[in-house]
């Protein structure tokens, strides 16, 4: 087994590092999440599971992370409940179709306690309820939706510190939002030159999946609809782009960012168990996905931003 190491640095410490490993003669990407005190893999060595895990645990131990999040495949999700891992959501098509099975293993109590279970579960049951949306978003009048430029990182930092206290990923430092801007689509919608609502899709290209994440609007241009159209306009371009599966994770006590994606038509995937630090805690994240896969609505508007 090899390993080497790139590291996101942040003031005195990395953020973020990411281990490139060899087990069994095939490659593994760890990511080791010093923020959200996890340790996140995808796997990709079915028939040696085992060691994959006698490997995160050890690491784990050494780096004393709460979390440990194995997105695995329907091959071998299975195996890892004998090593202590539960099933928290399912992905219907991330792997160029195929499922991804979120299982994880937590470290101490506190990580595995589930303060607001009730709470989540009415919020999750009062969401469902909502109809899906049979039409296509408006913008409405006066707003505008564009790709964020370098020239918006300033306006951005300000948006995220107005939202989030805390967040999953440094969103507020303006080196890492221009490095967002720089690799994934990043879009954002401006009234009277200021920049009000913002959300990006992360893209996994092996996969042809995308994550629709970083979604904020400022509080006062809430209630307009400003976040589904830019959901909306992300999705289109996505699919124009070939993606097959888009997912999102949002936290489990906003009512309204998830009923935004239950009405533009995600299924509820489950729930990921205290998975990120957010607003000053760790909090439990829904699971919402599409795979929009000869879905019309994104046929009927080609001129559509």
């Amino acid at each position: 087994m090899c390993m080497s190491a790139n590291l996101n640095l942040t003031d005195d410490m990395p953020s973020t590092e990411f281990l490139e490993t060899i087990i069994a003669g095939k490659p593994v990407q760890v990511t080791l999440d010093y923020i959200n005190d996890r340790i996140k893999v995808r796997s990709n060595n079915p028939e040696d599971i085992d060691l994959l895990i006698t490997y995160l645990n050890n690491l784990t131990l050494q780096n004393g992370f709460g979390k440990v999040i194995l997105i695995a495949r329907k091959e071998d999700w299975e195996k890892t409940l004998p090593f202590g891992y539960i099933l928290e959501a399912v992905n219907s098509g991330y792997f160029q179709g195929d499922p991804a099975y979120f299982m994880a293993k937590f470290y101490s109590k506190e990580r595995a306690n589930r303060n607001s279970l009730i709470l989540e579960d009415n919020i999750l049951q009062s969401v469902l309820q909502h109809p899906l949306n049979p039409l296509p978003p408006r913008l409405p009048s006066g707003y505008v939706v564009r790709e964020a430029v370098a020239e918006d990182v300033p306006q951005l930092v300000h948006l995220y510190e107005q939202i989030f206290t805390t967040y999953p990923s440094p969103i507020t430092e303006p080196d890492y939002l221009q490095h967002l801007i720089n690799k994934y689509t990043f879009k954002i919608i401006l009234h009277a030159g200021k920049i009000v609502s913002a959300a990006s899709a992360e893209t996994d290209l092996k996969n042809m999946a995308a994550e629709l994440t970083d979604c904020a609007c400022r509080p006062e241009y809430q209630s307009q609809g400003l976040m589904s159209y830019l959901i909306f306009s992300l999705e289109l371009d996505l699919i124009r782009r070939g993606f097959k599966n888009l997912f999102t994770i949002c936290r489990s006590i906003s009512t309204g960012i998830n009923t935004i994606f239950r009405k533009q038509g995600y299924t509820y995937g489950g729930r990921l168990i205290n998975n990120c630090s957010i607003c000053g805690q760790f909090e439990d994240m829904n699971l919402w996905i599409k795979n929009p896969v000869n879905n019309l609505e994104y046929r009927t508007l080609p001129n559509h931003p």
